[in-house]
């Protein structure tokens, strides 16, 4: 059996460097609302929200400095969406649709913070 040994001096390659970003919710969305929101309408390869882990009231994902941005625009998007959607459904059985804070409606997300990440 032949020895493991290096082959060849140490390069760098592109390091990216991966945080973990928590996102706050107002409150703990049901399991029909999750459902909703992990059907998005709209998501890109890296941004889906099957990559959101939903820990009571808050998200978190995973994502280096250049695509959190991106991130959080997805996620006001696929969060707008499962109120919406949620909401119609409510509203096709009769039944009130659950406040949900600022998140109900036509949520429009404010202007992300410039210097958000440095």
């Amino acid at each position: 059996m032949e020895e493991i040994q290096r082959a060849g001096s140490a390069s760098v390659g592109k390091l990216r460097i991966v945080a973990t970003w928590i996102v706050p919710l107002n409150v703990a969305p049901s399991r029909e609302w999750e459902s909703l929101f992990r059907q998005p309408l709209e998501y890109t390869r890296v941004c889906h929200p099957n990559r959101v882990r939903l820990d009571g009231s808050r998200l978190t994902f995973e994502s280096d400095d250049e695509a959190v941005l991106d991130w959080l625009e997805h996620i006001d998007r696929w969060i707008a969406s499962a109120n919406d959607r949620l909401a119609a459904r409510r509203g096709a059985v009769g039944e009130e649709p659950i406040a949900a804070g600022p998140l109900t409606g036509a949520y429009t997300p404010a202007p992300l913070a410039t210097g958000l990440v440095s």
